[in-house]
């Protein structure tokens, strides 16, 4: 009987062997502590855990989901990357599930960042909302706080660095702005959508030069990043280097050929280069897709009279004034353009429609 019982014991003790999986018994108290929403007793219990077994990957998990849950995601994150380093397929619990070691990381990781990236977004926008300058104020510093814990949580995930750099730009801080875009290039070197981020951000700064350096790099690393290619043209453009937003623009097309803006604003570096042929068929291509778009009427009906080009200028300006009859601006370029036709008598209908709409709007 004795022989039975203690057969009996060791079978129990197995199976608390097995069910525990070689957990320390100071690891095992942490889990029963979390289980039991003690977190301040669990974490104490993980650091002592984690110093008794340093090469434990799940006390590392178990350090690195109580520090997340105290906001503290620097540290989160350095316990979890021991972890990973350690045993990425380890079974930790999650959500009561037993689940592999990498996903956990992955989910939690992925919650405090949605969560507070989420956050900022919402104090972002009511601080661009209010008219109140304090109130302006602390929905900044709030909208700050929350991108930044986001970045923290995940410091992988480039969303929150432009709107943080917005944030800190309005509130001032514009070196502190620098500071996460730099820090973050460091880890993320050869990430083309990061480097056209903070070359938005030199923009914004009026920091042209460190602005072109940053969409070059991002272009060297993947030529076909269309948003690169039109920050690059729009600082051109601020430079007054026409020729070269030309390039960029046309490129940025080749690769969104259903883009109207892109269409516009050649034709309109075209106009500034004084090229009026060839800007008024990509304006036109513009105009095929944004038929009711009175701006580039306007436009392409200017490139006509400065190009001299009086003859074809007339039927478009003509379609133009039926869809638009208000427009003074088309009817004075009808006038003009009747006028060097040698048409005086229709030149002076057309002014004098021109002037009675000007003086009109101007009431």
């Amino acid at each position: 009987m004795k022989k039975l019982v203690g057969i009996a014991l060791i079978a129990l003790l197995l199976v608390s062997f097995l069910l525990t999986g070689c957990r320390p018994p100071e690891v095992e108290g942490v889990v029963v502590d979390i289980q039991h929403g003690m977190y301040d007793k669990a974490l104490e219990g993980a650091q002592k855990a984690v110093e008794l077994y340093p090469d434990n990957a799940e006390a590392w998990y178990y350090l690195g989901f109580l520090y997340g849950r105290k906001g503290e995601f620097k540290k989160m994150n350095e316990a979890f990357d021991k972890a990973l380093a350690l045993n990425p397929d380890q079974k930790v619990k999650y959500d009561n599930v037993d689940v592999p070691l990498k996903k956990a990381v992955e989910q939690i990781r992925l919650n405090y960042f949605v969560q507070n990236h989420n956050s900022g977004i919402q104090d972002f926008n009511k601080a661009n909302q209010t008219d109140d300058p304090e109130q302006r104020k602390q929905y900044l510093a709030s909208a700050a706080k929350k991108f930044t814990a986001a970045h923290e949580a995940y410091p992988t995930r480039v969303e929150p660095l432009q709107p943080l750099a917005l944030t800190y730009l309005q509130l001032g801080d514009t070196a502190t702005a620098e500071k996460y875009f730099l820090e973050t290039l460091q880890t993320n070197p050869n990430n083309d959508t990061l480097l056209s981020m903070v070359g938005e951000f030199y923009m914004m700064a009026g920091k042209l030069d460190k602005a072109q350096e940053m969409y070059d790099r991002a272009l060297e690393i993947n030529p076909q990043n269309v948003n690169a290619l039109l920050a690059m043209a729009q600082l051109m453009t601020t430079k007054d280097d026409w020729e070269k937003a030309v390039t960029y623009f046309e490129k940025a097309l080749e690769l969104e050929p259903d883009n109207a803006d892109i269409s516009f604003n050649i034709g309109l570096s075209y106009y500034r280069l004084e090229k009026y042929q060839e800007a008024i068929p990509y304006l036109m291509r513009t105009l095929e897709k944004e038929p009711d778009n009175e701006k580039v009427y306007e436009v392409i009906g200017v490139c006509y009279i400065q190009g001299k080009m009086y003859e074809e200028a007339l039927p478009f300006l003509k379609k133009a004034v039926e869809k638009f009859p208000n427009n003074h601006y088309l009817w004075n370029y009808i006038a003009i353009a009747y006028a060097n036709l040698g048409n005086d008598e229709e030149a002076q209908k057309a002014y004098e429609k021109a002037k009675a709409l000007e003086s009109a709007q101007l009431q």
